[in-house]
């Protein structure tokens, strides 16, 4: 009878010289592969108990509704219709509204030279009004932060010398402005 090959499994990386025989497990083709179907069987068997109490809840509340509306008359059967029908429709409409607000504030953010990554987190302001005042201080704070930098890396735009010929004896453009007649 031929021995079955073995697979030896490390917990850790380490260097050879660190392992000690009690860190390496030696498992056979067999063992190993029934470690893998344990482990598969148990996590198959958790989330088809989570499907079961999932479907076993909307069960229960489509009896729950089944009950309530064999107990109605034709009219509140009715008006209940209405009302899911209402509650649906606002639905829809919260999130169409929500979907052009969406579009709009990357639509703003691109026209302002803004990241566009920001979107989702004015989105989450809900209103366009408070949106478009968002973006405008933070257009504003950026343009005046660039500013500063920009000044601050130039000096304040003043010349780093003070030597300077003009209005001196040997002032080359009062020599031409002479000449003009200037």
């Amino acid at each position: 009878m031929a021995e079955e090959p073995t697979v030896t499994e490390t917990p850790d990386v380490k260097n050879e010289s660190e392992q000690t025989q009690d860190d390496v497990q030696q498992l056979t083709a067999k063992e190993l592969q029934a470690l893998k179907d344990s482990t598969y069987d148990k996590a198959r068997n958790d989330l088809m108990e989570k499907f079961k109490q999932d479907q076993d809840k909307i069960v229960e509340e489509a009896k729950k509704q089944a009950l309530a509306e064999s107990k109605m008359t034709a009219d509140e059967k009715a008006q209940a219709e209405w009302e899911a029908k209402n509650k649906e429709l606002a639905e829809r409409a919260e999130a169409i509204k929500q979907r052009e607000l969406s579009a709009d504030i990357t639509k703003q953010l691109a026209t302002a030279g803004l990241p566009v990554e920001l979107s989702d987190k004015l989105l989450s302001l809900g209103d366009a009004k408070a949106t478009d005042e968002f973006i405008s201080t933070i257009k504003e704070v950026i343009q005046k932060q660039a500013n500063e930098e920009i000044t601050k890396r130039t000096n304040g735009g003043k010349p780093k010398s003070s030597a300077s010929n003009l209005g001196d004896t040997d002032d080359p453009f009062a020599a031409a402005a002479k000449k003009l007649g200037f």
